[in-house]
């Protein structure tokens, strides 16, 4: 009798190649480029300032942009690799759905957190966290306050676009990654290419130029702004020299008031509240020729 032979079941088609955003050489490569090209893009903007900054107040900016950057781009990866588990998207599509949201949504979230950060420095005084003020000489106690506080807020903006888009926005925004990304499943290395590379080369260059507006210091008539919104400023021997004050007495100084014989106009406000902690130290702010304070 002849058994007939049974042939074993054909084994499962091997899965499609996807495009991931960690393993490989080529990940490593393309993350480490994207890196570079970030801080090019910063060094080309020092470049184009006038007055430039020196380097070592740009770097301690430039970090607080890398820092940040670090941990937005840790929890874009973390939430491509779990939202590409829960649909037909792959982790690059999604990476590339959180960084453009990230991008639109964060600059607006940022430049409002900083409006308030700003205020909130000047009202209480803070001088350690005044953005981009590290002291003369720079200073790493202040830049490591700031940098934690920038980092702070950098997570909080992503957790704010996560559950106020991404989340509520999940299978719509999944949908768009997946159409998106169709033409290119059969070539997932250039995929990654084009999603960790040219598109965030091109949005980081807007960004980070925005976003070193935001964290690097600013004007005297900016901060002069600030400063009298919040009641004033506490003199210093440092500010004076750097942002070209003088003292109330050296210049003459009226009960109200005190313009520099030299240099910018500068008004020195009482603080009656504050007597009993600072003494009779006035506050003082640099204001543009002509302006007082209300």
């Amino acid at each position: 009798m002849i058994t007939p032979r049974i042939s074993p079941a054909m084994p499962p088609p091997l899965p499609a190649a996807q495009c991931t955003l960690l393993g490989g050489w080529f990940a490593d490569c393309i993350q480490a480029g994207l890196a570079l090209a970030a801080v090019g893009t910063l060094v080309y903007k020092r470049h184009t300032e006038t007055p430039r900054r020196p380097w070592l107040v740009w770097s301690f900016d430039a970090s607080k942009q890398a820092f940040a950057g670090v941990l937005q781009h840790l929890v874009n990866l973390a939430l491509g690799h779990a939202l590409a588990t829960s649909g037909e998207a792959s982790e690059c599509a999604w990476y590339l759905v959180n960084f453009s949201i990230s991008i639109v949504c964060g600059c607006f979230i940022l430049w409002g957190a900083m409006k308030l950060y700003r205020y909130a420095v000047a009202r209480f005084r803070l001088r350690l966290l005044v953005s981009g003020e590290y002291g003369t000489p720079p200073s790493w106690r202040p830049f490591v306050a700031q940098l934690l506080v920038w980092g702070v807020l950098s997570v909080g903006e992503k957790m704010i676009t996560l559950g106020v888009l991404i989340v509520p926005l999940h299978g719509p925004l999944g949908q768009l990654a997946a159409a998106v990304e169709r033409p290119l499943r059969r070539h997932p290395h250039v995929e990654l290419l084009l999603v960790m590379v040219v598109a965030p080369v091109l949005l980081n260059v807007l960004f980070f130029w925005v976003v070193d507006n935001l964290v690097m210091r600013r004007s005297a008539s900016a901060q002069a702004d600030a400063v009298l919104a919040a009641g004033g400023w506490p003199l210093s021997s440092s500010r004076c020299l750097e942002s070209s004050f003088i003292s109330p007495a050296a210049a003459g100084s009226s009960e109200d008031g005190a313009r520099a014989p030299r240099g910018p106009r500068i008004w020195c406000l009482r603080n009656s509240d504050s007597a009993a902690s600072l003494s009779t130290a006035p506050y003082c702010a640099p204001l543009a020729a002509g302006r007082a304070p209300s």
